[in-house]
């Protein structure tokens, strides 16, 4: 498992102190610094809470890597059942790029209350 490492380079990366980042997901601080110690996760709930706000997968935060398949290959890919397709709302809201897809500025999230 990655989630120390990974959670490391994002914290890192957004310039978050681990108090910050509690406070914006619900994650309580003891068990952020216990993921860094290399603890395992107790509630995938919480793990899910943090992924969400960086807007990474669970398989990126916790294994540190995300499966990238080109999209020529993904009607194959599905019809052998391996794989599925998830939509879910993300949690930050990209604004338009110059093409007007959604690659551009990526806003912070809005803090849960």
């Amino acid at each position: 498992m990655q989630l120390a490492k990974r959670l490391r380079q994002l914290v890192g990366q957004h310039q978050l102190t681990i108090p910050e980042l509690s406070r914006l997901t619900g994650v309580p601080v003891n068990t952020l610094h216990n993921w860094l110690s290399g603890q395992a996760p107790r509630k995938l709930e919480q793990v899910k809470q943090v992924a969400e706000f960086f807007n990474v997968t669970l398989d990126d935060l916790i294994f540190g890597q995300e499966i990238r398949i080109e999209p020529t290959k993904l009607p194959e890919l599905l019809m052998t059942g391996q794989y599925e397709i998830v939509i879910r709302p993300t949690t930050r809201r990209r604004e338009p790029d110059a093409s007007g897809a959604g690659g551009g500025k990526v806003e912070p999230a809005k803090e849960r209350k």
